[in-house]
């Protein structure tokens, strides 16, 4: 799926950040992605996951984040000297960290419940999720520029340690 498609088949109101309903804001994040990289980043970062609680917008967003690795803007947009799509990388592996084993424990202890008790939690619908971000981070390992690979191994890394290496 392209990412426009993903944008325009998310129901926005119907999926949470932080603060409530996701729409318009964390599409309009997502679409400018390659405009303001940072700022979209920072509301991915901190309106999507806020430990322990993983919000459901995290779902498609990270649906297109990852079919967005592919689109060459990625590639020449920088982030703080890094290749965008790095930083992409790098986000892939932190939504899949934010639903790992550890954090469910983290979870439980906060919480007294496990989140994945619940057949429509966020932490299931994003394990469910994590073979699509590995075939997608897959693509990466060999990418052409060693900030780009170096985060595909990571981002693989953190994708297998939370259960969901599937590769392409």
């Amino acid at each position: 799926m392209n990412p426009g498609e993903i944008l325009a088949e998310t129901d926005w109101s119907a999926v949470e950040n932080r603060n409530g309903p996701a729409g318009p804001e964390t599409p309009a994040r997502l679409s400018g992605l390659t405009a303001d990289p940072a700022a979209a980043l920072f509301h991915l970062t901190h309106e999507l996951i806020e430990y322990p609680n993983v919000y459901s917008a995290a779902v498609p967003a990270a649906r297109y984040v990852a079919a967005l690795l592919d689109d060459p803007r990625t590639g020449d947009v920088e982030l703080r000297g890094r290749p965008l799509r790095a930083a992409l990388l790098s986000w892939l592996a932190t939504v899949a960290d934010a639903v790992s084993e550890a954090r469910e424990r983290d979870f439980v202890d906060l919480a007294g419940y496990s989140p994945m008790e619940y057949p429509t939690s966020t932490f299931r619908k994003v394990r469910e999720i994590l073979p699509d971000l590995s075939t997608a981070v897959s693509t990466r390992l060999d990418d052409p520029d060693p900030v780009v690979r170096d985060a595909a191994v990571g981002a693989a890394a953190v994708i297998a340690a939370a259960g969901g290496w599937e590769p392409g």
